[in-house]
C-alpha cells in the first residue's frame, strides 16, 4: 500500500512535473513504428562523450521520465527532439513514474589524407 506522500505525489506533484518540464517524445514500443505513440516525458540528458577506443564516435545518455501506465521493454525505441534514441534499461515503478535509461550513438568518421587523395 503506497504512502501518504506517494499517494500526494502521484495525484499532485507528478502532474505538475510533467505539466512544467515535461516534453512530447515518441514512443516507439519493442522497436514497431506502427505501434508508436506520442507521449509526454521529462527527459534529462547526460554529458555527451567521445569513445574512440572503441570506434563508437559520440555516445549519448540520458534519463527519461515516464508515467508508470507505460507498458515498456528494453527493446523499446524513443524519438526525442528528431533523435532516435534505445532503451538500455527500464527502472521500477515508484510514484507514478518509471525512469527509463536511454542511449544514442553517433558514429565520428575520419578521413585520413592517404584516403582523400586516393579516392578510398
Amino acid at each position: 500500500m503506497p504512502s501518504e506522500f506517494d499517494t500526494l505525489f502521484e495525484e499532485v506533484a507528478l502532474p505538475a512535473l510533467f505539466e512544467q518540464h515535461g516534453q512530447s517524445v515518441t514512443h516507439i514500443p519493442k522497436g514497431v513504428v506502427t505501434n508508436s505513440a506520442t507521449v509526454t516525458a521529462v527527459f534529462v540528458p547526460d554529458e555527451p562523450f567521445t569513445d574512440n577506443d572503441r570506434g563508437e564516435g559520440i555516445i549519448y545518455r540520458g534519463e527519461l521520465y515516464v508515467d508508470d501506465s507505460l507498458t515498456l521493454d528494453e527493446e523499446d525505441l524513443w524519438t526525442i527532439n528528431g533523435n532516435k534514441w534505445k532503451t538500455e534499461e527500464n527502472g521500477e515503478a515508484e510514484g507514478g513514474m518509471v525512469v527509463v535509461n536511454i542511449v544514442r550513438r553517433k558514429p565520428i568518421f575520419t578521413t585520413t589524407p592517404d584516403r582523400v587523395a586516393t579516392g578510398r
